[in-house]
């Protein structure tokens, strides 16, 4: 027979059970840890600061033509890098969305190898 301050598990010990022996507030971080660093979520992440990298660096790039050239080039600036984008996208769109929504539907044989 058990001694009665010994505890005799018989289920296995849930994944917190690490957590048990820390104080509750470094339970909580653990586990929120261990939520928070989830590969989809560090993906996202990357996704997001890499969204803002490339918006703070248009946007610099703005202030710093505005700045170094007349209104009127400045305008053309604006002009041309607003062309550049509509093309950007129709080329987008014309083939790489019609390729993500046809692409799997294909078999293998309709595939280019």
């Amino acid at each position: 027979m058990p001694d009665s301050k010994t505890i005799e598990l018989t289920e296995p010990l849930p994944e917190d059970a690490a957590y048990v022996d820390q104080q509750p507030e470094q339970a909580l971080f653990g586990r929120l840890c261990k939520k928070i660093l989830r590969p989809s979520l560090v993906q996202a992440g990357a996704v997001i600061m890499d969204q803002g990298f490339c918006s703070i660096a248009n946007f610099l790039t703005g202030v710093l033509v505005a700045r170094a050239c007349p209104k009127a080039e400045y305008g053309l600036y604006v002009l041309c890098f607003s062309l550049m984008i509509v093309a950007q996208q129709v080329q987008r769109n014309m083939t790489a969305n019609p390729l993500t929504v046809y692409n799997p539907r294909l078999g293998d044989s309709g595939r280019a190898a």
